[in-house]
């Protein structure tokens, strides 16, 4: 869930074209021809714990996004990015998201505080 709920991050993300994730937003940017970048895992597959490496994080109906791109006759397109199973995965360097939730200080307190009624799709 981190970093999106934290302050300022809504906004950058809208200010380069973001909108929140779900169904109904990318029917209507598909609707009216936009493209899409989509993460079907979101914030769950990007921040992933220890020991997650190299594993997908998606929502176990992930059809879901296949059947809406038919349904547009939208192309989707592969990608992946490199690196960050290797920070995140390395306890020397970063501390992942049960790390931070779990801290007993104001910032795991703050943290805590800004995700708890997010909801996830993603276990």
């Amino acid at each position: 869930p981190l970093p999106y709920p934290l302050p300022g991050s809504a906004a950058m993300l809208r200010r380069f074209g973001g909108e929140p994730a779900g169904a109904k937003t990318l029917i209507a940017a598909l609707k009216r021809g936009a493209k899409a970048l989509v993460f079907p895992g979101g914030a769950r597959e990007v921040f992933k714990r220890k020991g997650e490496a190299y594993t997908l994080r998606w929502p176990s109906d992930s059809s879901a996004l296949v059947r809406i791109a038919a349904k547009f006759n939208a192309t989707i397109i592969p990608f992946a990015g490199v690196g960050g199973d290797e920070f995140f995965g390395n306890e020397a360097y970063a501390l992942d998201t049960d790390d931070l939730l779990t801290m007993d200080n104001r910032v795991g307190e703050f943290l805590r505080n800004r995700t708890e009624s997010l909801v996830s799709l993603v276990d």
